[in-house]
């Protein structure tokens, strides 16, 4: 009987419908800022942007990743720029976009290992004016352990804090060294 209660009491949890807020706190990185004006961009779908898994092989689940992933990109906008904003126009420099074109995660007991995992992926347009003058995609990865006493939505936060750390670092570190920024830099100070 009480293995009977136990796999009815499993079946229900499974079948149930979880929503995770993401919820991280991003240092800013040490880096050299760009002598640049900049100005970002986030849509609405961007900045409300909500994950909801309904397939029916997979219990239901919601992720509400909109305000994490855009402090994410303000915080690291914020340092590699002299100049950022996100009001108005920028008249002489450039306009930063990003969007969210994957989010994918794997539970522990979907994978057999003993971890949360994620993955995400963005695109960075950055225009100056009308013109493009890149288009940079970036993915990221994070993992947590499925520890002890471990919650699912903390194991899903801790995962997709690590993507969003995993995205940010490659943000600050590889901006400037964009091929395509770094033409446009020349171009600017000849």
């Amino acid at each position: 009987m009480k293995n009977l209660f136990a796999l009815l009491l499993v079946s229900a949890l499974l079948g149930c419908s979880t929503t995770h807020l993401i919820e991280v706190d991003f240092p800013a990185p040490l880096v050299p800022a760009l002598p640049v004006e900049a100005r970002g961009v986030f849509s609405e779908e961007f900045s409300n942007y909500r994950f909801e898994q309904t397939e029916d092989d997979r219990s239901d689940m919601t992720v509400i990743l909109g305000e994490a992933h855009t402090d994410l990109f303000r915080t690291i906008f914020v340092v590699i720029f002299d100049n950022y904003t996100e009001a108005g126009e920028a008249a002489s420099g450039l306009t930063l976009q990003p969007e969210l074109l994957a989010f994918q995660y794997a539970l522990p007991g979907e994978t057999g290992s003993n971890f949360y995992e994620v993955w995400l992926r963005y695109r960075l347009q950055v225009r100056s004016g009308e013109q493009q003058v890149a288009d940079w995609q970036l993915s990221g990865y994070g993992r947590a352990a499925n520890e002890t006493m471990q919650t699912q939505g903390a194991g899903v936060n801790g995962a997709t804090e690590e993507a969003l750390r995993d995205i940010g670092t490659q943000l600050a570190i590889g901006f400037a060294q964009q091929t395509d920024i770094q033409a446009w830099l020349r171009e600017q100070n000849p």
